[in-house]
C-alpha cells in the first residue's frame, strides 16, 4: 500500500540523502548499542511487599483497560536525530499495528515514494527507490548484523512509539520506586518471541495511570535506550490522542532521536498485507539471510 497522501521531505545533497538512508534503520529500530553508556540506572528504592501487591493490582487493571484502546495507528511523522556533530531530519508517514507491525514511508514533495521500510516483527522489507532495489530478509539477523539490540527490533514497537502498555500479558519480575518522586519502575518480561539477556524497565505514574517511558538495559546494566514521551496531556479516555512526541536517548555516538506524530488516526484497521512492499518492475531483488 504505497498510495499514501503526499508528504514533504527535507531535501539536500545526494550525500545527505545517503546519510538519511544509512540512519533510517536506526530510527526504525529505535536504538543501537551504546558505545559510551555507563550503568545509568535510575535512583530506585525498594517498596514493601504490601505496596508491591497494590502496584501490581493497579498495573494489571491498567492493562485490562488499555485493551479497549485502538491497536492501529496511521500518522504523519517528523523524525529528527541529533548527534554531537550534526542535526538532521525527515518528514514521512508512519503506520503501526500492535504489537510489532510497522511501515515508514519517506515521500518527495510531489508525493513520490523515495524510501520505505516495513516489518512484521520477524521479517523486513526495504524499498530504495534511489537505488531501484528491493531488500528483504530476517529481522533478527539484520539486527545482529547491524549491532542493533534484538530486544528492541522484535519488541512491541506499537507500545514503545505510542506510550502504551505492551500488548502481551504483563509478567512483572520486580517493582521499585523512583526515589525522586512517586513513580514506579517495573522490570517486565520481554515476551515469548523476544528472548535475550537484555532487560526492559517500564516507568509508570500509577496515580495518573500513565506510561512515562521504557528503559532498556543490556546484561551488564548499561543503557541501550531510554524512551520518554511528551504531549501526553492529549490522552483521550486513557488512549492516545491526536499528537505524540517520543524521544529516545542513550544511543550510540550520543545520538538522540525525536519522533513527532501528527494527525494520528486510529480508526483504520490494517491487515498483514498492508505491511508488505510490492516490488516494482525492473527493480533488483536482494534476499538477505
Amino acid at each position: 500500500m504505497l498510495n499514501n497522501p503526499p508528504h514533504t521531505i527535507i531535501t539536500g545533497s545526494g550525500r545527505r540523502l545517503a546519510r538519511a538512508r544509512h540512519l533510517l534503520l536506526a530510527i526504525i529500530f529505535m536504538v543501537v548499542a551504546s558505545l559510551f553508556s555507563a550503568c545509568a540506572t535510575p535512583r530506585w528504592s525498594e517498596i514493601s511487599p504490601g505496596e508491591e501487591a497494590q502496584v501490581a493490582d493497579i498495573v494489571y487493571k491498567m492493562q485490562e483497560k488499555s485493551r479497549l484502546c485502538p491497536d492501529n495507528l496511521d500518522a504523519e511523522a517528523r523524525v529528527f536525530w541529533k548527534t554531537p556533530l550534526s542535526n538532521s531530519g525527515i518528514n514521512g508517514y508512519l503506520q503501526l499495528r500492535s504489537p510489532s507491525f510497522a511501515k515508514l514511508i519517506i515521500n518527495s514533495p510531489l508525493g513520490m515514494v523515495l524510501y520505505a521500510f516495513a516489518s512484521d516483527g520477524q521479517s523486513f522489507q526495504i524499498l530504495d527507490i534511489t537505488q531501484r532495489r528491493h531488500i528483504s530478509g530476517n529481522l533478527r539477523t539484520l539486527a545482529i548484523r547491524k549491532n542493533v539490540p534484538v530486544i528492541l527490533v522484535q519488541g512491541d514497537l506499537f507500545a514503545y512509539l505510542t506510550g502504551s502498555l505492551p500488548a502481551h500479558p504483563l509478567k512483572i519480575r520486580e517493582i521499585t520506586r523512583d526515589s525522586s518522586d512517586e513513580t514506579v519502575w517495573l522490570l517486565i518480561d520481554s515476551g515469548a518471541s523476544n528472548k535475550t539477556s537484555d532487560s526492559i524497565w517500564l516507568h509508570l505514574d500509577i496515580h495518573k495511570k500513565r506510561v512515562l517511558g521504557y528503559l532498556f538495559l543490556d546484561n551488564e546494566g548499561s543503557v541501550i535506550a531510554d524512551i520518554s514521551y511528551e504531549k501526553m496531556s492529549a490522552i483521550q479516555n486513557g488512549c492516545m490522542g491526536p499528537e505524540q512526541i517520543t524521544t529516545i536517548t542513550g544511543l550510540q555516538w550520543g545520538t538522540e532521536i525525536t519522533i513527532e506524530l501528527r494527525d494520528i488516526k486510529t480508526d483504520t484497521s490494517f491487515e498483514d498485507d498492508d505491511f508488505s512492499l510490492p516490488i516494482p518492475d525492473s527493480y533488483s531483488k536482494q534476499l538477505q539471510p
